[in-house]
């Protein structure tokens, strides 16, 4: 199993094969990884799953930092998961809390399950160096009663094999099956290896995963890469508020710009503070899919492979209305994240320690330029909408008077 990072590596000059610490990821950045790692394998806790607030708006993980976690009963109903960070500073041992999940339920099985997630979060970042004991048990004595179980390598093997032919024969209703499988497999490589088709869902971790083993290293640098463009249609960000979205959709077709703005912001990870200037937000590709709709160019909303099939697709969409106030705040969310990029640009650059602090963070001149371009073009394009004589506006016809100027996505 890969360990998650805490830190950045780099080569060292003149000494091939060795590495050093070149600066501390952002917590923000080690939360999505473990995040994706445990939704992966069927561990997210059910009820929520949250970073610490303290830990947010491009915060870094303390420099030789260490991470534990504890699973327990809470205060209230259901079983807590406290994932803390300690380290050493100013000669002191500080520790505080990083992430917290919860059960809904507050079962002795649901507390067998919440210490295998706590089992999975150390793994995760401390490795396990043997074969995951999530599935496998050499010999031992017999398994005790309950809903957790350990498989010997026989017992694995029968159970996989049978998984796999009840989901042939029961196509129409394979969900659930399917799920147990991946629990089962232990990652997507190995439940494509057995069944010899990919599944129903698909994360983008999961395309990661088979980007790599198909030595797609274009798919695997924009599935992994975190962010590889100026638009939120090239970053993680952005696919990460496209798939949160699509899976909101309304059965009726009629999208609403208002209830995706509320939907959002009850996830406060999709909507960050302007001040901190993100280069890709959910708003940010909120107010893109709105382009996209206006210009009446959609196709890029939807997956059109196979286990996407029963996915909610933007092309099923009848109607899409924007209503001012939430076009006024998604513009004011826009110019303002433009704002600020900016002037922490001119403060980055004061007290630049990189030369991409230079170029508000951006790799390459050209990259900082065109994403300030874009996101003045979104912000002209809601423009246009806000100036609409109506108090709703339909995103779903085509319209003469908000067609230009086009933008590329």
């Amino acid at each position: 199993m890969e360990t998650i990072e805490l830190n950045i590596w780099e080569p060292v000059p003149n000494e091939p094969g060795h590495v050093r610490i070149a600066d501390q990821r952002t917590a923000q950045e080690v939360f999505a990884e473990l995040k994706h790692r445990l939704e992966s394998i069927g561990y997210l806790p059910d009820e929520y799953f949250l970073l610490g607030d303290e830990w947010e708006n491009g915060r870094k993980i303390p420099e030789g930092a260490d991470i534990f976690c504890t699973a327990d009963y809470g205060g209230s109903e259901g079983i807590y998961l406290d994932i803390y960070l300690k380290w050493h500073e100013d000669n002191k041992s500080l520790t505080k809390s990083f992430v917290t999940g919860k059960t809904l339920e507050e079962t002795p099985i649901a507390l067998d399950r919440m210490h295998l997630v706590a089992s999975e979060v150390m793994k995760a970042f401390h490795g396990d160096g043997s074969i995951h004991a999530r599935y496998m048990r050499i010999g031992g004595s017999a398994v005790p009663a309950g809903a957790v179980f350990h498989l010997n390598p026989q017992e694995h093997r029968l159970m996989v094999d049978s998984l796999v032919e009840h989901r042939n024969r029961i196509k129409d209703e394979f969900e659930g099956v399917e799920h147990l499988l991946r629990r089962v497999t232990g990652s997507i490589t190995e439940f494509v290896n057995e069944v010899g088709e990919r599944p129903l869902k698909i994360s983008d971790f999961d395309r990661t995963m088979l980007s790599i083993q198909d030595g797609n290293l274009s798919e695997f640098r924009m599935q992994y890469m975190g962010a590889w463009g100026i638009s939120a249609f090239e970053s993680d960000a952005g696919w990460d508020a496209l798939s949160f979205i699509r899976e909101s959709l309304p059965e009726d077709g009629k999208l609403e710009l208002k209830q995706i703005i509320e939907d959002m912001r009850r996830e406060k990870w999709y909507i960050p503070d302007v001040s901190d200037g993100d280069s890709h937000t959910g708003p940010m590709m909120l107010a893109e899919i709105v382009v996209k709709f206006i210009d009446q160019d959609i196709s890029e909303l939807d997956y059109d492979e196979e286990w996407a099939e029963k996915e909610n697709k933007f092309s099923a969409i009848a109607s899409f209305a924007a209503d001012k106030d939430s076009l006024k705040w998604l513009r004011g969310y826009i110019s303002d994240t433009l704002e600020s990029a900016k002037a922490n640009a001119v403060y980055r650059a004061e007290h630049a320690a990189y030369e991409w602090d230079l170029r508000g963070g951006w790799r390459e001149e050209q990259d900082w330029l065109g994403w300030q371009e874009h996101m003045s073009t979104l912000v002209n394009r809601l423009d246009t909408l806000i100036s609409s004589p109506d108090n709703i506006v339909e995103l779903n016809q085509p319209q003469e008077q908000v067609l230009s100027p086009s933008m590329d996505m």
